[in-house]
């Protein structure tokens, strides 16, 4: 709303006001400089400027339409009429305006800044001079620089003010581009859509006005089957991933699935204190090796999906290959290169559709809706739809397997199944009296195999029905010349029939889970099975063992079909690029790894970084409840704090001799309360040869067990006894007695790199423990410290060390991880950060203390390391380059490769990196992790690592500079 009237409407009804109560219309000038006029303004302006008025004309004003809202203690005039009173005051005399303007500021010394600076632009805007533009472009600033400063309640209480009287101010100041900003960055603020610019201003404007108000929000981000979690604050096991916003964090989604160029990003906005739910849908083409083809991620669950099995793939028009039926109705159609083509509408009637059916060459597409079939041909779009009705009601609709463009159905009208086709007389009648979930095949040369309502399989013959599999079945498949009819029971078990000895079904694979769907081969030799997980398990018709694959799928598949030469996989999910309005890139995929942990090695301690606390923060600081302390420890990242030492109490002693053992209970409570593990860190002491006699043992297991009594999650065993591994099996059974603990060994004896090529050693160190420390610290610091020559340290030490370390987990118990201490050596705070950074980069884990954490740089890696699968569970292989004091290590978990650089060097280093070396096959994007830029590389790159710092680069397939629509 502004104060300009182009009509001159205002001015006409002044002057006529000005005729009839001229004092009325003086006193109204005498107050239209002000931003709010309070009772004693008005009545000082009103005795300064019309001494021989009454206190009448303040009532009259009061309750005048030269108002526009008035309270009990302030008034407002309307902001056109305002603007009206202004000109007419710039037209009087001089001294009479330069003397309401100094009535004004003084009336208003006291009044908040940012009404004394909407003052100031009032009179700049309507009384022009020769420094006009200097104050209201300094008044703008003023007034902008408050509005973004701050982030409590008055910050947004000072834009709530700024929206309501910014517009009011005169045209000539509303186009300066700060007032735009004010108004943007205020409605940023609040949450609010900005109000219409009447200007035009380009985008860049508001788009800068906005990051002046966004700071740093931590968004939790969960992959799930079905697509991504985003909540606000980060839930509980959810990845906290650093984003940018103010009162709404703006997120763009794009799936990663899909080869570049991808479908557009989604753009996801999460307000405060809110979960939301973004579901994918994924469909993706593989070759009868694996090898994925085509795939195509969009928006929303899909309902259900068909596929033409041989689509037509000339240039114009274009066949559908994919029909994505939506939750809302919408029907999305795909074709054969994944690039969308268009769509059916959701029905206006909100009729629900079902028993999506696309034709062998992709040109007809059919459904059931209102019980009826709706059919309409898609090429070049969707036409006029066709609406045939059916008897009985309708079970499914297919379309026949050789490429004909009328469909058919199954409907069950009184207990019995019957077929029927456009133009076609109804088939035969098949018994069918407990419902009927699914029918396999709907052809009327052909009798039927039912699944029930009850998950019993019956097959339909002239003599009657017989009874395939008696409960459980989950699906029901064949090939379409009828030869062969598959299904799947709850037990995953995979059974086939071969036409014409339909009472012998043969066992052709076992599925790890429910199947959920199943499909035959085109050359009807194998049977693909999904249930719901990243693998496809394909069996061989012939029931042989030796011929089962699984093949690998980056999302939740759920439905599978058969094409020549490989099978086409649907379902949801996928990895995800997420990208903040600041430009940063996070990559958030599902962890389709199996599983290859012991069973009693807790699922929180793989790839966990272990923070270090002493007990004097915790115990010896009773001004601080420990919630508060732990609520800092938890903001860093931490997941698992190893507090101590501890000295295991006398046999015996009940009386808490145990330092730190009372008022244990609150601290390890606190920790929990903040999604944080507590492990207690024991010194064991020996005699003068280091041997610990069966009552120190007897102690031991007494103290840890009075410790795992009061909820801590583990320990950790050090010092300089002799604890052998009868005595860590004997720990190792007590605390699988609680569950979750974890048995944790701290090394007081460094192992010999000899030692490392015996696995009788290896078995030694992990056989009873779920973390073990394998190499000495100073190690790392030799490669990091100066003036360590690069070619002793960098393969004769750190990385050979590395490597023994490797083998020796190899060959110990499966999910033994390996625990990487910080250097003692190092006291520099650049060194110690550094050091941070390579036992980041490291799998296992890395074992930190607390205060190094806190430090901003190390808790950004620690995030960044929660975000991504290959840094906490990947595996470990070194990198050599060719400036060795560079270290380099590749992390990869299933499709996700991470390569970490670490500088040794004081100065910037620039390495060249081969890119077959990461990808194997053409060039990649390498997204920096750690300030989110992105770049392509072919062949070789060259990438620049600062001096005593680290880069993350995390490997993709490259992508155009802005993601867009396809083409």
């Amino acid at each position: 709303m502004s104060d300009e009237d182009p009509g001159g409407n205002a001015e006409a009804a002044l002057e006529g006001l000005a005729v009839t109560r001229p004092d009325l219309v003086r006193l109204a000038e005498c107050l239209c400089l002000a931003a709010g006029v309070e009772r004693a303004f008005l009545r000082r302006a009103r005795l300064r400027f019309l001494p021989r008025s009454t206190a009448g004309l303040e009532a009259e004003l009061w309750f005048s339409p030269l108002v526009e809202a008035a309270g009990d203690q302030m008034l407002v005039l309307d902001p056109v009429m305002s603007g009206a009173l202004r000109r007419r005051l710039a037209r009087g005399p001089v001294a009479h305006a330069e003397a309401v303007r100094e009535f004004t500021v003084e009336a208003h010394r006291e009044a908040p800044p940012l009404m004394r600076w909407f003052e100031e632009l009032l009179w700049a805007g309507s009384f022009p001079a020769d420094d006009g533009h200097r104050r209201v472009r300094d008044a703008l600033a003023r007034m902008l620089l408050a509005v973004t400063a701050g982030e409590d309640d008055a910050a947004d209480d000072l834009g709530r003010w700024a929206l309501h009287y910014l517009p009011r101010l005169p045209e000539g100041v509303l186009r300066y581009d700060d007032a735009w900003r004010i108004q943007v960055a205020s409605s940023e603020r609040l949450g609010l859509e900005p109000p219409r610019d009447p200007f035009a201003r380009p985008d860049a404007v508001a788009e800068g006005a906005r990051a002046l108000v966004r700071r740093e929000v931590v968004i939790g981000v969960a992959a799930r089957s079905g697509g991504l979690v985003l909540s606000r604050p980060a839930a509980p096991g959810s990845v906290a991933v650093p984003a940018s916003g103010g009162h709404t964090v703006r997120l763009d989604v794009a799936g990663l699935l899909e080869p570049p160029p991808r479908t557009a990003p989604m753009r996801v906005e999460i307000p405060p204190d809110r979960t939301v739910m973004l579901p994918l849908s994924a469909v993706q083409r593989l070759h009868r090796s694996g090898t994925p083809g085509l795939s195509v991620v969009h928006p929303g669950r899909a309902l259900e999906v068909a596929v033409a099995s041989r689509p037509e793939r000339t240039p114009r028009p274009r066949a559908s290959y994919i029909a994505s039926l939506m939750r809302d109705g919408t029907i999305v159609l795909h074709d054969h290169e994944g690039e969308p083509v268009s769509t059916v509408p959701a029905p206006s009637s909100g009729a629900t559709r079902r028993s999506l059916a696309l034709s062998a060459r992709g040109t007809t597409l059919a459904w059931i809706e209102d019980n009826s079939v709706h059919r309409c041909s898609v090429v070049p779009e969707p036409g006029h739809v066709r609406v045939t009705s059916a008897v009985g009601e309708l079970v499914s609709v297919q379309f026949p397997p050789g490429g004909g463009e009328t469909p058919t159905w199954a409907s069950l009208s009184d207990g019995v199944l019957v077929h029927g086709a456009v133009g076609a007389p109804v088939g035969p009648g098949h018994p069918a009296g407990d419902g009927v979930s699914a029918v396999w095949p709907l052809r009327r040369d052909q009798p039927p195999a039912v699944l029930d309502d009850d998950g019993r399989l019956w097959f339909s013959r002239t003599s009657g029905l017989r009874q395939l599999l008696a409960e459980g079945v989950t699906a029901v498949s064949g090939c379409h010349d009828g030869n062969w009819l598959v299904a799947a029971r709850r037990d995953g078990s995979v059974l086939a029939w071969r036409r014409g000895r339909m009472e012998f079904g043969n066992l052709v694979g076992q599925a790890p889970w429910a199947v959920t769907d199943l499909a035959v081969g085109a050359d009807a030799t194998q049977v693909a099975a999904v249930g719901g997980d990243g693998r496809v398990l394909v069996c061989d018709l012939s029931g042989s063992p030796t011929q089962t694959r699984v093949l690998q799928v980056d999302f939740s598949a759920d439905r599978v079909f058969a094409h020549p030469g490989g099978w086409t996989v649907a379902g949801s999910g996928g990895p995800v690029e997420l990208r903040t309005e600041d430009g940063r890139r996070h990559v958030v995929s599902l962890d389709r790894e199996p599983d290859r942990r012991a069973p009693d090695v807790p699922s929180w301690i793989v790839g966990c970084v272990l923070a270090e606390v002493d007990a004097s923060e915790l115990w010896r600081r009773p001004a601080v409840a420990p919630s508060e302390v732990m609520r800092d420890i938890a903001g860093t990242g931490v997941r698992c704090v190893v507090v101590g030492p501890f000295v295991p109490p006398p046999l015996g002693d009940e009386d808490g001799a145990f330092d730190g053992l009372d008022g244990s209970v609150p601290v390890i409570e606190a920790a929990h309360a903040h999604g944080v593990r507590f492990v207690v860190d024991l010194v064991v002491s020996g005699d003068e040869s280091g041997r610990i006699d069966a009552v120190a043992r007897a102690s031991l297991y007494d103290g840890v067990r009075r410790w795992l009594d009061r909820g801590a999650d583990g320990v950790r065993i050090g010092g300089r006894g002799a604890v052998g591994r009868r005595l860590l099996r004997d720990l190792h059974h007590l605390l699988q007695g609680y569950g979750q603990g974890v048995l944790m060994r701290n090394q007081s004896r460094w192992p010999t790199p000899a030692s490392f090529d015996d696995p009788r050693d290896a078995l030694s160190l992990a056989d009873a423990c779920h973390v073990v420390t394998l190499l000495p610290d100073n190690v790392l610091a030799e490669a990091i410290l100066p003036p360590a020559p690069p070619d002793v340290y960098r393969f004769g030490t750190y990385e050979g060390w590395l490597r023994r370390a490797q083998r020796a987990l190899a060959a110990a118990r499966p999910g033994a991880q390996w625990a990487h201490p910080l250097p003692e050596q190092l006291q520099d705070p650049a060194h110690r950060a550094l050091a941070a950074a390579v036992l980041l980069s490291l799998p296992g884990c890395p074992t930190l203390p607390v205060e190094l954490l806190r430090e901003p740089g190390t808790a950004a890696l620690l995030r960044i390391r929660h975000a991504h699968l290959a840094l906490s569970k990947g595996g470990l292989e070194s990198v050599s380059f060719d400036r060795p004091e560079v270290l380099g290590f590749l992390r990869t978990h299933g499709p996700e490769t991470v390569l970490c650089l670490a500088n040794t060097a004081e100065e910037p280093v620039a390495v060249s990196v081969p890119v077959e070396f990461l990808s194997g096959e053409g060039a990649v994007r390498l997204l920096d992790l750690c300030d989110g830029r992105a770049f392509t590389c072919d062949t070789r790159t060259t990438v620049t690592v600062d001096g005593l710092g680290v880069r993350w680069l995390l490997v993709a397939p490259p992508a155009p500079s802005v993601l867009g629509t396809r083409g």
